[in-house]
């Protein structure tokens, strides 16, 4: 195959762009050569002053106080310093970065299957991409969402605009409202809202918090607001930041979040047309302003509105100038300090909640006009990165994408909650993963008023045994801090549980979650599936560590210091993991791979192998070129590769194994985690945890003492009886008399020498 090179890249680029004319024929390539992105600390108004005199852009969202991110030559850095002015590198070397990020795209995009989604979260896509992604999931689901556009830009292109909300009358439910790509170069912000689309139409049949998120609250969504500026970034200028207007003398743009009617023209907005932060010459002077202005107006009940951007890991929220006045500043901080911690809980990412003009003053801004102009609750993310050194803040690696993605679409989700429900209900889905036949399950779940004020109003569980006949009323005790345990008892096999939670408001209105209740219940499946086999990490049942790392070899303890991206706990809650390096300070994988290799396990055939593992991967010399693999062995020889992961989410994921998908059944099966750094400059942690094996049984089968359910009586079923004991599960009693005890050892044994 023929290797893509930058003049290659450039070319599956600019097609992009070349249904709307913007090729480079018409309008040559802007090139970005002996440009850098620099950090410029300044001490006084006029060291500010010279850095911008100096400047071909401004890349930090607002000007003022504080370091600012700032594009120029390096013969004006060179400057500066010798000015005496606080200056650090971010890019070296930006056309280099242009043409590195041209080609992964075109590299990732040739290598893509065809026939799958438009969009997915691994690369960069052009605004037609998106367009088309959009339609695909309207038509997938047209009873959850339509698309519509609300008006054109100046160009004549469509403003996409997603309705999503649940089957129904949706007049009555109140409206939120998400956006990105107000600016053209913010690239990784579209599949922010692309995730939020597709998670809200795909998850709502699956997913009990989406959908009764959607069946109580009407979602607006606009990916692509500044379609001009983005068309014309991916063809002509990537990091071009307005719209397209022509303001005569060879100056365009107007930057459409310093245009909106709130202190317009007013501090950290220019007059001058050729700065970045241009205001237009009057309040929504640009078709785009005006076309969202007109279609949010419309709208008689929004509750909540995000405009998305990148970068620098921020919640903002009004007041953006001190010229405003903001009488609900106080819920706007309650509720942005929650949208920050749903991103925090996600992906172990840190977004500063703090009011805009906090940051720098910015006048005429869309969040500000939102709050002010609509009187609704209007935010500003700032998405990854948070503009390290080393780091292309407009231009992060495609590994950030689908953890960027992840943790904004929580957000969105908390602050939606926040804003229309009248209580929220806080339950973790792996409480209504499928149960085994007769299991009794405690759930825990969390009743909080809009603002995260408890609510201890007649808090209740309702449940039953299969999808018909009434629901029986559950003690739900309160355990402190808003939360409530209840148990939940499975029937017979093959059948479901089916519950919901219910609460009283301070003002004595009793809310259902799901909002339906009864009829629209969260439904669990109950197998004959047993985990035959678990291993909590509290104690070696015959682990091996090797490689060649000289540094971050794999050991198994308490975590316990959770810094430079090392986990702070385990994944299970048992206290112990394996883990890389677990030590202070300056310490992770280097040098080369440390490879943890596990002891012989039976896995028969429908079986599936669960763990948990942890990886981070922060970058310093390099980018991408680590990972952490996943490896399997059969018969005692040779070791698979069955998963690489390079995305350095910094947080616990699930993952499963399944027999013959990723190995064939075996009674020597071995896993084999691979931490690897070979580059000493980046920090690559990891972890493994809460490793089992979950054996499918027959839900026809009556053979008691076949207690991992592979159909077969063999010793296994011994250890699977000791495992179920240990745990008190439900395959314990042997003797069918409710309880779990050592008799039931005695008739396991006679249930065994019967046979099925």
């Amino acid at each position: 195959m023929k290797r893509s090179t930058p003049t290659m890249a450039i070319a599956l680029i600019m097609a992009a762009g070349a249904a709307f004319g913007q090729t480079a024929k018409d309008l040559p390539v802007v090139r970005y050569d002996g440009q850098q992105v620099v950090r410029v600390t300044h001490k006084t108004g006029e060291e500010l002053a010279r850095a911008l005199e100096l400047t071909e852009s401004i890349w930090s969202e607002r000007v003022g106080r504080g370091p600012v991110d700032l594009q120029m030559s390096a013969e004006n850095v060179a400057l500066l310093r010798a000015e005496g002015i606080e200056v650090e590198v971010l890019v070296d070397d930006l056309q280099a970065d242009v043409e590195r990020e041209q080609a992964e795209i075109a590299a990732r995009q040739a290598a893509r299957a065809r026939g799958g989604d438009a969009v997915e979260y691994d690369n960069y896509y052009p605004f037609d991409d998106h367009v088309t992604f959009i339609n695909q999931l309207v038509n997938e689901r047209p009873d959850l969402a339509s698309v519509s556009s609300i008006g054109q830009t100046l160009q004549g292109r469509d403003i996409w605009t997603v309705n999503a909300t649940g089957p129904g009358d949706a007049s009555d439910r109140p409206q939120v409202a998400i956006n990105s790509m107000i600016h053209a170069r913010e690239w990784i912000t579209p599949p922010a809202t692309a995730y939020l689309m597709e998670s809200l139409i795909r998850g709502y049949d699956s997913d009990p918090r989406v959908r009764n998120l959607m069946d109580t609250v009407d979602w607006y969504i606009t990916p692509i607001f500044n379609a001009d500026g983005y068309v014309y970034a991916w063809s002509t200028e990537r990091y071009w930041r307005k719209n397209r207007r022509n303001n005569g003398g060879g100056s365009f743009g107007v930057d459409l979040n310093r245009n909106f009617d709130v202190d317009w023209g007013g501090n950290g907005a220019s007059n001058d047309p050729n700065s970045d932060v241009y205001h237009g010459p009057a309040p929504a002077s640009e078709p785009e302003t005006q076309v969202m202005v007109a279609f949010l107006s419309g709208l008689d009940d929004l509750r909540a509105h995000v405009d998305t951007h990148s970068y620098s890991q921020l919640v903002l929220h009004s007041p953006g100038t001190f010229a405003q006045s903001v009488p609900n500043e106080a819920e706007l901080a309650a509720v942005a300090q929650e949208m920050s911690d749903a991103i925090l809980e996600t992906n172990g990412a840190f977004y500063t909640p703090q009011r805009g003009l906090d940051l720098y003053e910015a006048a005429g801004t869309f969040a500000d006009w939102t709050t002010s102009g609509l009187s609704t609750f209007g935010f500003t993310i700032e998405a990854r990165p948070d503009a390290g050194a080393g780091l292309n803040g407009f231009s992060p690696p495609a590994s950030l994408i689908l953890p960027t993605a992840q943790e904004i679409y929580q957000s969105y989700l908390v602050m939606a909650e926040v804003r229309t429900q009248p209580l929220r209900f806080v339950i973790d889905s792996s409480y209504y993963d499928d149960f085994e036949a007769d299991e009794s399950r405690q759930i825990v779940f969390s009743v909080l008023d809009a603002l995260n004020t408890g609510s201890d109003n007649n808090v209740k569980v309702f449940a039953r045994q299969g999808d018909s006949g009434s629901y029986t009323e559950l003690s739900a005790s309160p355990i402190g801090n808003d939360m409530y345990s209840a148990t939940l008892d499975a029937g017979a096999c093959d059948t479901t549980v089916e519950f919901y939670l219910q609460a009283m408001t301070s003002t004595g209105t009793t809310v259902d979650f799901p909002i339906n209740g009864a009829s629209a219940p969260i439904v669990a499946d109950v197998t004959s599936d047993v985990v035959a086999y678990t291993d909590n990490s509290e104690t070696d049942p015959g682990w091996s560590v090797s490689g060649n790392a000289s540094d971050g070899q794999w050991e198994r303890g308490v975590p316990d210091f959770g810094d430079r991206g090392d986990p702070a706990t385990d994944a299970d809650g048992s206290g112990q993991c394996w883990l890389t390096d677990n030590v202070a300070g300056n310490s992770d994988v280097d040098g080369g791979e440390t490879i943890l290799t596990g002891p012989a396990l039976d896995a028969p055939a429908g079986s599936r192998v669960g763990y948990r593992y942890w990886y981070n991967d922060t970058s310093g010399g390099e980018i991408n070129n680590d990972s952490f693999r996943v490896q399997v062995s059969v018969d005692g020889g040779a070791f698979n590769t069955v998963r690489t992961v390079t995305t350095a989410s910094g947080s616990w994921r699930a993952d499963e194994l399944l027999e013959g998908v990723d190995f064939a059944a075996t009674s020597d099966l071995r896993l084999r985690f691979i931490a690897d750094d070979n580059d000493p400059q980046n920090v690559i942690e990891a972890g493994v945890d809460a490793i089992e094996i979950i054996v499918p049984g027959d839900c026809s089968n009556d053979c008691i003492a076949d207690v991992n359910g592979d159909g077969l009586l063999s010793p296994t079923d011994f250890t699977a009886w000791i495992n179920a004991f240990n745990s008190n599960a439900p395959e314990c009693d042997q003797n069918n008399d409710g309880a779990c005890t050592p008799a039931d050892f005695t008739a396991w044994i006679n249930n065994y020498n019967t046979g099925c």
